[in-house]
């Protein structure tokens, strides 16, 4: 655990990674309990039964806010400022789920300070690089990391493991007359070389004149 006196004090520790925390098992009770507090009751979080026979895996999988809910609770595991009043969570700019959390699955945190910033009474910490923030957790017995990517969210965990990288899905042939028109615009340019090379800032090459006779 990285133990500071004052938030000033972070300043010192830019780029320092923290954790692992402890790990923290997920089951089916927390998942309930969570569902009954955000009112998300879907299926593939609560139906046991459902889950064995449509889920891979053949169970219930958390919310993914109920993961990212975990960061409060392992955070202090990690990092721990003596004098301060009081620590405000002041949001996510951008968060993506990239992997599943099967209920009974066993997770930690890990997080790297990225940045740290005064503003006027208080100093705020976080990431102002490209990848600012990403609090995250990784899943024991698993080969990739249940990472949470978000911007500006006062940390930066880094989940162990492998990221978990899938393939754009294929474009489905549009219909729509926008799609064609640009071959049309190329067709034109074609039967009309002299509009096209206008339009290209060249002028179009003359075609040899004949000679008028004797």
């Amino acid at each position: 655990m990285l133990v500071v006196q004052t938030p000033q004090d972070l300043k010192q520790h830019i780029g320092k990674t923290l954790g692992p925390s402890e790990w923290i098992t997920v089951d089916q009770a927390m998942i309930d309990k969570f569902a009954e507090a955000t009112g998300d009751h879907q299926w593939i979080h609560v139906d046991v039964e459902r889950a064995k026979k449509e889920m891979p895996g053949g169970k219930t999988i958390a919310h993914g806010y109920l993961t990212l809910s975990l960061v409060p609770r392992l955070g202090p595991q990690l990092i721990k400022v003596e004098k301060r009043k009081r620590g405000i969570n002041y949001g996510s700019n951008k968060v993506r789920f990239t992997n599943t959390v099967p209920a009974g699955s066993r997770i930690r945190l890990k997080q790297t300070i990225k940045n740290v910033e005064d503003v006027e009474g208080n100093v705020r910490d976080g990431d102002r690089g490209r990848r600012a923030g990403a609090p995250g957790a990784g899943r024991r017995g698993s080969r990739h990391p249940v990472r949470l990517r978000t911007a500006a969210a006062g940390f930066t965990a880094i989940s162990a493991g492998w990221e978990t990288r899938r393939r754009r899905p294929r474009r489905a042939a549009c219909t729509w007359p926008a799609c064609a028109q640009p071959a049309r615009r190329a067709s034109r340019r074609r039967r009309w070389p002299a509009r096209a090379n206008r339009a290209r800032g060249r002028s179009a090459p003359r075609a040899p004149t004949r000679a008028p006779a004797g």
